[in-house]
């Protein structure tokens, strides 16, 4: 700033307010004084460098402050009372979702559930960021508190178990009583099933409640391979109870008790399975009941995470040389998942010579025959493609249980589905092929496909009803008997 000195009255600038005279009368009046070393010098340069350096230092920390004094100030104040509160009413929802609870949160499956805590924490969060900069060991305790809780809120006040059912006085219970208070089932849950029985009265019906926790609903099932989502679990278990309890159909609900944040429901109708039967079965193939009334044709059920999620290693399945090999795929037999059963049939039909052939061969057969009598019994409705593959080994294993007249009436259906099959029974199958062959209503179509199998499978047997087709009208059918009869007169060359 500009000064006026006070000794000689001459204008002069000079920063430091407390200096009054200029600096040539100040030498005047210091001219006698002693004049600094170097080394005094370079020592006065560095202290006012650090004064200097302390001034705009704490000339920042008051212009931050001043900028960001109003961070906890009303605004600021709203914001984290905002946050807290919102997060606050999350925790509440989670809290009274217990899983019996009538509110639309308990119908929410868990990775929603996770989704919508998550979703809350990050506006928390996000309303408490403008506050960071002047307390960040606070702001970020609390974001790390808020997230964290929000993580476990699905399962923290989610019963899985059931320890939230149990009698408090579990000694002065009957055993029915006990079990009445573990049922999670409610009549509004049976309307269905009470459906089922008024329009097919003389048909079994059953209400099944699979109690889990959600996340194992999105885990690996028993496939060979991997299937994530929550859906295709589901409807694995709706498909493999329709085959295990002989239904046509299994519906699934949602239920209107508030469980289906626990676990799965369904219902089956018209089962061709005696009740004596189910529950022996459930705990087989999915877990422990914990409740059942055979009368009214409910089960209740814990499932076994190790029976819903079994694993088969691909390359021990199919390593024919393996002392193992077939106790491994009788096993693959016992999958839910219908592409894991029809995989582990073929292998064993492919396989039997070699099975036949090995050391406790009658041992191993017949667990073989028992595994595809079981699988046998059961109804596949649509999949016809894993229900051919175990006829076939069957026709394989034990070709004298297989009735050639049940092979050849799903080979008239589905020629190219079964002509494998029927093959294997050719010696029985050939007589009934000969005999639809000759019927005078079968189409052109049904007749080809008949030749076609005797290309493939026909004996000498077969060539008189062959020959009688070089008069056929149809040049294709004509063609057709005459490669036939060509391939059977050449099996029989090379047979001599």
């Amino acid at each position: 700033m500009e000064k006026e000195c006070i000794q000689c009255r001459r204008k002069f600038y000079e920063e430091d307010e407390t200096l009054q005279k200029c600096p040539q009368c100040r030498g005047e009046e210091f001219a006698a004084g002693r004049k600094l070393s170097a080394e005094e010098c370079a020592e006065l340069a560095k202290m006012q460098r650090k004064a200097l350096k302390k001034r705009k230092t704490r000339a920042n920390k008051r212009a931050h402050a001043m900028r960001y004094a109003m961070e906890f100030r009303p605004s600021g104040m709203l914001r984290c009372v905002l946050a807290l509160v919102l997060f606050g009413i999350c925790v509440f929802f989670f809290m009274i979702s217990d899983g019996k609870s009538k509110i639309a949160l308990a119908e929410v499956s868990y990775t929603n559930q996770l989704l919508l805590s998550l979703s809350c924490a990050v506006v928390s969060v996000a309303l408490l960021l403008p506050s960071f900069k002047m307390h960040k060991f606070l702001i970020s305790a609390a974001s790390a508190i808020i997230i964290a809780v929000s993580a476990l809120l699905p399962t923290l006040f989610q019963k899985q178990g059931f320890e939230h059912y149990l009698p408090t006085d579990t000694q002065s219970q009957t055993a029915q009583e006990a079990a009445d208070r573990l049922r999670c089932l409610r009549d509004e849950d049976l309307e269905f099933l009470a459906k089922c029985a008024r329009d097919y009265p003389d048909g079994v019906h059953y209400a099944i409640f699979m109690r889990m926790p959600d996340r194992l609903l999105k885990t690996e099932t028993g496939s060979l391979k991997n299937i994530a989502p929550e859906t295709q679990t589901v409807d694995l278990i709706k498909s493999s109870l329709a085959r295990i309890l002989h239904s046509d159909a299994v519906e699934h609900h949602r239920s209107k008790s508030g469980i289906s944040g626990i676990g799965v429901y369904f219902t089956v109708c018209n089962s061709r399975l005696a009740n004596t039967d189910v529950a022996e079965l459930l705990q087989q193939k999915y877990g422990k009941i914990y409740y059942s009334s055979a009368e009214k044709g409910i089960y209740e059920l814990y499932i076994d995470t190790e029976l819903i999620h079994k694993q088969y290693d691909a390359d021990q399945l199919a390593d024919v040389l393996d002392a193992d090999f077939v106790q491994r795929n009788v096993d693959a037999l016992q999958a839910l998942d219908t592409a894991v059963v029809q995989a582990a049939a073929r292998r064993l039909a492919d396989a039997g010579e070699r099975v036949f052939s090995s050391p406790q061969a009658q041992e191993k057969v017949e667990s073989v025959k028992v595994a595809l009598r079981e699988l046998l019994s059961q109804s596949w409705g649509g999949d016809r493609q894993a229900y051919c593959a175990v006829v076939e080994a069957m026709a394989t294993y034990a070709p004298r249980e297989v009735v050639a007249e049940d092979i050849f009436a799903l080979w008239c259906k589905e020629p190219m589905v079964w002509n494998t099959a029927a093959g294997k029974l050719a010696d029985r199958v050939e007589s009934l092929m000969l005999a639809y062959l000759e019927e005078p209503a079968r189409t052109e179509q049904e007749s080809m496909a008949a030749l076609s199998y005797l290309r493939q499978y026909g004996t000498s047997a077969a060539l008189a009803t062959l020959r009688s087709f070089s008069q056929h009208s149809s040049v294709s059918l004509r063609n057709m008997a005459a490669v036939a009869q060509s391939a059977i007169e050449q099996r029989m060359q090379q047979s001599e």
